[in-house]
């Protein structure tokens, strides 16, 4: 059998287009003529199928790329087993040889090849700056249709990339589904730093729901095995504008509402976290009093929980309230006159609310006695208890006086505390006589002797400060005994000679 095969890439024997059709061809090659080259067209990007067989030696086959300067794959059995080339190639031209032979034989060889189909249309970018542009995200889905992965081993897409704007802050949703194969969803805001992911097992959807600000944000699709096509789909609803926070975040930039009066000052805002795209936890009030007033405070048209606080000048809680869930927050107080703070504080997504501050003139009168020469003067204790309805805050205490007209056993009781407080007892110079400090709400008390005098109180509040009740009452012990007798030996009453007569002599001691 003459021989058929070219001995090189210019003399290669043209077998035509490989398709379905198996080609067979017989030929030969020998130890003086040890190659043979043949060259074939594909159509359509196709699975190629080159068998060699009926070998009497060893022979290697050998797959070249469109010029022949390439090995693509080889088949280098060893004796005279068969070869065999199963290959995936683009559309186009291709040459193989068949080399060795020893002392020659004869060989039997047959190509086919089935289509691949085309490559996928990569419509998506493959990276950051060549995202492709889905534009302003609306209530109507926008919808991307493409695929990822690597197709057949000819074309390798593993991530694609997607751009878009949101015009308002918006919860966006982001789906990709269709899936034959595992695929993962990132979202990347403006600067390319990562959001979320979504990476669920095999071929399951993938979704991102998230509240974003207005601006303009990636995705990308990315597979890192086979090819799958899918259909990914973005769209996105208005949250609204993040509330503007009219309130200070802080005393130092706390919105002063000037000088209350009968009138309410109205405030409309908003506290907490909007949406997950704005912290403002607590908003502060500064306001002032000319005269000493009722104050009173309220928090409504909530949404969510939150609470009110009032503080004194040095920022020290005068008291609050925290009710639970939406309802109103009221905060009713005597004070004197001088500069106070309110604070509303929200958590969770956060709710607008109403806050209305109003005050009722109490006149000059003291309301509360701070300083110890402003003490609050429970006049002269007697065997009927005196009570005072009071609250302290936790930075100022209050100071009350009190007077025993006999020498006496006082007793003082502070009840109803929700706080911890403490009770201290004073002399008129200033000397601490007896404390009480028990710990918790527990009530405290204080029972002791005393001279007839003056004396001072002095209760003082912890934590976010309490009201209280004080009971002061005193029992007499009665005049002091006199002492008829000396305290020394050159003051010893004299008894003078002593004789049968008794002499008596009535005193105390003690």
């Amino acid at each position: 059998m003459p021989k058929q095969a070219g001995n090189s890439i210019t003399t290669a024997l043209d077998i035509g287009t490989v398709d379905t059709s198996i080609k067979v061809f017989e030929d030969i090659i020998s130890n003086a003529d040890s190659i043979g080259y043949y060259k074939f067209a594909i159509a359509e990007n196709s699975k190629l199928d080159i068998k060699l067989s009926e070998l009497s030696q060893n022979v290697d086959l050998f797959l070249l790329n469109a010029d022949g300067s390439q090995v693509v794959a080889q088949s280098a059995v060893g004796g005279n087993v068969d070869e065999n080339i199963i290959q995936n190639l683009r559309a186009g031209s291709y040459y193989f040889y068949v080399s060795g032979g020893g002392t020659g034989t004869n060989y039997k060889l047959e190509t086919s090849a089935i289509s691949l189909g085309p490559i996928p249309v990569d419509n998506a970018g493959n990276t950051f700056d060549t995202a492709k542009n889905l534009g302003t995200l609306g209530t109507t889905a926008v919808v991307a249709n493409d695929f990822v992965g690597n197709f057949n081993g000819l074309s390798t897409d593993d991530i694609d990339y997607y751009q878009f704007t949101i015009a308002e802050n918006s919860t966006i949703n982001l789906k990709l589904s269709g899936l034959s194969q595992n695929a993962a969803l990132y979202l990347f805001d403006s600067q390319q730093g990562f959001v979320q992911l979504s990476a669920n097992t095999g071929n399951a959807d993938e979704n991102i729901t998230k509240n974003l600000r207005a601006g303009t944000y990636y995705a990308y699709v990315s597979n890192g095995g086979n090819i799958t096509n899918y259909k990914f789909e973005a769209s996105a609803v208005s949250l609204g504008a993040v509330p503007v926070d009219n309130a200070g975040d802080s005393f130092e930039r706390a919105k002063n509402l000037g000088t209350l009066e009968t009138t309410a000052v109205v405030a409309n805002d908003f506290v907490g976290n909007f949406n997950g795209l704005s912290g403002d936890n607590v908003d502060y009030y500064q306001f002032t009093i000319t005269e000493n007033s009722t104050v009173d405070l309220k928090l409504s048209g909530l949404s969510q929980d939150a609470s009110l606080s009032l503080f004194d000048s040095q920022q020290g809680v005068v008291q609050q309230s925290v009710k639970s869930g939406n309802a109103d927050e009221n905060i009713t107080k005597n004070l004197r006159a001088g500069t106070y703070y309110v604070s509303a504080s929200g958590g969770g997504n956060g709710t607008n609310y109403k806050f209305e501050a109003s005050a009722v003139s109490l006149g000059n009168t003291p309301i509360d006695n701070n300083p110890i020469n402003q003490a609050s003067d429970l006049g002269t204790l007697g065997a009927v208890a005196k009570t005072i309805d009071d609250q302290v805050s936790s930075s100022t205490p209050d100071y009350y006086k009190f007077t025993l007209t006999e020498n006496s056993t006082i007793n003082l009781k502070l009840s109803g505390l929700s706080q911890d407080a403490s009770l201290q007892l004073f002399s008129n110079t200033g000397t601490n006589l007896k404390n009480s400090f028990q710990p918790g709400n527990a009530d405290e008390n204080i029972s002791q002797n005393l001279r007839a005098g003056t004396y001072y109180l002095q209760v003082n509040g912890g934590g976010t400060g309490t009201t209280y009740k004080l009971d002061a009452s005193a029992v007499s012990l009665g005049a002091f005994p006199v002492d008829n007798a000396g305290q020394n030996i050159d003051t010893a009453k004299d008894l003078g000679v002593l004789t049968s007569t008794v002499i008596s002599s009535t005193d105390y001691v003690g």
